[in-house]
């Protein structure tokens, strides 16, 4: 018979239990586990399983048929112990188990003249009420409030300055370098940091198209033909980390765009013309972006306001004093690695759960992002268990996995990410968005 000694709560998501096998189902598996042993055993002079009780025995390590046991016991005795568990957890309330652990400590697992006793940690799910949720009123976002936002006609004319510099004809009108030229050059780019060199010879900048950092474009602009010139900035490499660079340039050619309209550029380009055949067909096209961007932008906010909502509105929920901690430090030491100014770096990447920052509140707003995300983390996590109806399946696992594994960076995963690690991250992606999407169907936008 299999009872519950003793049990407890260790945290709001882990709880322990000991249990007791009595020493007569103990004696009983033990009898089985020798006859079994006596049947397989191999003894000199004898054929397999043949050999006297005695001498089978004698060949018997007591720790080994002990071990043997042990483990009959906790495995003819493992749904029984599940439903133990959940029957004394769940006085308080429904929980979930997640995942069981047998307690390795030394006197936790042993026999005494009761019987076999042992002792298991049970993960739950979250103990959150998510009732709450379908309660909130959260305002609607317009995109005309959000920060960045440009009306059509500003939209039109950054197309359009983009469309002219790239495509449009270029000549040698000037030997001056300005904003939007077409700068022919010898270049030697050197990494200040791997010390690897990369030179090119009449090598082509397009400068006024946001292709380049605009570092590089302001030091470039004002040079004239022939002219030499050395600087070094830094900026951000493929993987997102700052990179030192030096460059060494020589004009050789300033070649000025000619073409001053889109409705001449359509006529002078086959190529522009073959995807917009008229200045109209042009307008609608970049209207159809405009829209989409706005549309895509007003849904990445209004969602930010819910998971804000979703955030503050919450009940208390545990999280890890000293996880915080290290990620704060962590995230601090990257915003000063990575940026001149980690502050400006900070209220640019736009965190949920945070206010812009200034010098002094810097630490508080990035500790606000750790335990807004923690908490929206643990929130998402339940949903997922209690709410969500279409599980995450392997086969989903799997697609995902082979479409990002040859360059997870392009993804937003980790450089270097790999194997079970990348698996488990586009699980954890998957898992928020399907939560997402059940959070965002049940609040209310008014």
């Amino acid at each position: 018979m299999l009872t519950i000694t003793n049990s407890q709560f260790i945290d709001s998501e882990t709880f322990e239990a000991k249990f007791l096998v009595d020493i007569a189902d103990y004696e009983t598996l033990e009898k089985k586990v020798l006859e079994d042993y006596i049947k397989n055993v191999e003894v000199a002079g004898f054929r397999k399983g043949k050999a006297p009780r005695g001498k089978a025995l004698l060949k018997a390590d007591p720790l080994q048929i002990q071990e043997m046991v042990y483990n009959q016991c906790l495995q003819s005795n493992y749904a029984k112990a599940i439903e133990l568990a959940t029957e004394a957890m769940n006085k308080d309330g429904e929980r979930a188990i997640l995942n069981v652990n047998l307690v390795q400590k030394a006197d936790a697992v042993g026999l005494d003249n009761k019987g076999f006793f042992y002792s298991m940690m049970f993960n739950l799910t979250p103990n959150i009420d998510l009732s709450y949720i379908s309660k909130l009123n959260v305002a609607k976002v317009h995109v005309e409030n959000l920060p960045g936002y440009i009306t059509f006609e500003e939209f039109r004319k950054n197309q359009e300055g983009f469309y002219l510099n790239a495509f449009g004809e270029y000549e040698e009108t000037e030997t001056t370098v300005n904003a939007n030229s077409r700068v022919i050059c010898d270049l030697i780019e050197t990494n200040l940091g791997t010390k690897d060199v990369n030179p090119t010879t009449d090598n082509t900048v397009q400068l006024g198209i946001k292709y380049y950092p605009d570092v590089f474009e302001s030091n470039i602009v004002g040079l004239k033909v022939g002219e030499n010139k050395l600087f070094e900035f830094d900026t951000k490499g493929k993987d997102g980390q700052k990179i030192s660079l030096k460059i060494d340039i020589t004009v050789k050619k300033v070649l000025n765009n000619t073409t001053k309209t889109v409705a001449e550029l359509i006529e002078k380009s086959d190529n522009i013309k073959n995807s917009f055949p008229t200045i109209e067909d042009f307008i609608t096209a970049i209207q159809g972006d405009y829209d989409k961007d706005k549309a895509n932008n007003e849904h990445k906010f209004q969602t930010r306001a819910i998971l804000d909502a979703v955030v503050k509105n919450a009940s208390k929920i545990e999280i890890d004093e000293e996880i915080v901690t290290k990620e704060v430090e962590r995230i601090s030491e990257q915003l000063t690695s990575n940026e001149e100014d980690p502050v400006e770096a900070f209220n640019n990447l736009g965190f949920l759960f945070s206010s812009r920052a200034t010098t002094k509140t810097l630490k508080q707003e990035i500790e606000n992002y750790i335990r807004g995300e923690f908490t929206l983390e643990k929130i998402l996590f339940a949903v997922y268990l209690t709410q969500v109806a279409e599980k995450i399946t392997s086969e989903e696992i799997e697609s995902n996995y082979n479409a990002v594994k040859e360059n997870p960076a392009q993804y937003q995963f980790p450089v270097g990410s790999t194997g079970e690690d990348l698996r488990n991250q586009i699980f954890d992606r998957i898992m928020r968005n399907k939560s997402q999407n059940w959070v965002t169907s049940k609040v209310t936008i008014k």
